[in-house]
């Protein structure tokens, strides 16, 4: 077995179980241009809003807490991965930078700032924190063709009901060498025929999901591809449905969608 292929197939079965992997022992030039490299990166920060125990009528300042944890990519074969990178940090950050560490701080800091007190480092567990903002990134499908990257952005203010999140993937060619959009795999001139079959799959899986009321894809055309090649187009907390029902995902196999698809995308999901 080619050592691609025996990455690949390590890849999968750690993800089947819910791990998480870092490819990174190579023992030559050729082995490093066939490898797959994640690094884990992790910050946590907490800050004091000064003043908030007056408005919240509290014995002491809130606390506001943040967490960065990203299994970020690094290295994808002898690829250029940069705008994947960048695509990780727009969607997790909304800005790019070289220098990580930098940006995830600047933004902890534009978070708690956002509340409306000046703020102080203090340090606090991120559970038992008044509020919080916490950014996630990690891998959902990685097959011989495709890598699926799943970031979730939650954050809760102090004194809120609940919080609220995101999940958005982004969806790499792995032998294209690009980041493919769902508009480069489904032809938009299709839209009403595919948003007929993802309605009726929805209605099929109502027992699980609950009643919902889709008339458009995914907002910014939200979806991954799973192992097995379903398209699962993912809605987010009150997208086509109430805050309690969660994130929907809808999956689609991709040859129930084989007269749609656009040449490219029955190349990369059918083979053709």
């Amino acid at each position: 077995m080619k050592r691609k292929s025996l990455l690949l197939s390590l890849a999968a079965a750690a993800l089947a179980v819910g791990m998480f992997f870092v490819f990174d022992a190579c023992t030559n030039e050729e082995d490093s241009a066939q490898s797959i490299r994640f690094t884990n990166i992790t910050l946590d920060r907490s800050y004091r809003l000064l003043g908030s125990n007056v408005d919240f009528e509290s014995d002491s300042d809130l606390v506001f807490s943040c967490r960065f944890a990203m299994l970020f990519p690094e290295q994808v074969y002898d690829h250029d991965i940069n705008a994947l990178k960048d695509s990780i940090l727009v969607r997790t950050l909304d800005s790019v930078s070289t220098d990580r560490y930098a940006l995830v701080e600047a933004a902890f800091r534009g978070a708690a700032a956002e509340i409306g007190y000046p703020i102080a480092d203090t340090v606090a567990r991120f559970e038992t924190s008044d509020g919080y903002f916490l950014a996630e990134g990690a891998v959902t499908t990685l097959s011989s063709s495709i890598l699926s990257y799943a970031v979730k952005v939650s954050e809760m203010q102090p004194g809120a009901a609940h919080g609220f999140y995101t999940t958005s993937y982004i969806n790499y060619d792995l032998v294209g060498a690009r980041i493919f959009t769902l508009d480069q795999i489904i032809d938009p001139a299709h839209t009403a025929d595919v948003l007929k079959i993802i309605r009726r799959t929805a209605r099929q899986m109502r027992a699980y999901v609950g009643i919902t009321s889709i008339d458009s894809y995914p907002s910014g055309g939200n979806f991954y591809v799973s192992l097995s090649n379903d398209i699962l187009f993912a809605y987010q907390p009150y997208e086509i449905a109430s805050y309690a029902q969660g994130e929907i995902e809808i999956p689609v196999a991709a040859y129930d969608l084989a007269d749609y698809l656009t040449p490219y995308g029955r190349h990369l999901l059918l083979n053709e």
